[in-house]
């Protein structure tokens, strides 16, 4: 069918925390799952602005059919004003569709106080604007983690976990499951 790019962070990177192989993590999971080949372009602590600049040499030179873009954690982290965010978003999203490439966004939360949940709310908001505004399905795993705490025990929620972050071999699983609903079947 082709190839699927993720590009992201740590999140998507998926490697670095918690003992998870390449073939644990959900990137892994969802492209094998819908017949793709996995191209996964996730690197630690990277922010939208650094997504943008590798764009060309970690999406655009493997020709994918799909990118899935997972950003936003380190910009909150670093307080990259929301504003740039989303003129990064736009850049990406902008580029893809120029290069006839899927987009597809992937929100993601850290963990942590109710004031964190309040902050990180402006760049999900900024993410699901950019993406409305090309047109780019985007799925919405900040909401559904944060729905899970209320519906699982509190010692299933914190065993998708390795930290406030970064997912266990559960939370890959947790991760792929939400993607392979079939209510975005249509999107891959």
């Amino acid at each position: 069918m082709g190839k699927i790019v993720w590009l992201g962070d740590s999140v998507t990177k998926g490697t670095s925390y918690g003992g998870v192989t390449a073939a644990q993590t959900f990137a892994s999971k969802v492209s094998a799952a819908k017949g793709y080949t996995c191209i996964n372009a996730g690197v630690n602590s990277d922010t939208s602005a650094g997504m943008v600049a590798r764009l060309s040499s970690d999406v655009l030179a493997y020709a994918p059919a799909i990118c899935v873009v997972e950003c936003g954690l380190n910009d909150w982290a670093t307080h990259v004003p929301v504003g740039d965010y989303q003129a990064n978003v736009a850049n990406i999203m902008g580029r893809l569709k120029a290069a006839n490439i899927k987009p597809i966004g992937l929100s993601k939360m850290q963990r942590g106080s109710t004031a964190d949940f309040v902050g990180q709310k402006a760049y999900i908001e900024a993410l699901e604007n950019e993406c409305a505004s090309w047109q780019v399905n985007v799925i919405d795993l900040f909401r559904e983690e944060c729905a899970s705490y209320l519906y699982l025990t509190t010692a299933a929620f914190y065993a998708n976990y390795v930290d406030a972050v970064h997912l266990t071999v559960t939370g890959h699983q947790f991760v792929t499951d939400l993607c392979l609903r079939p209510k975005f079947n249509d999107w891959w």
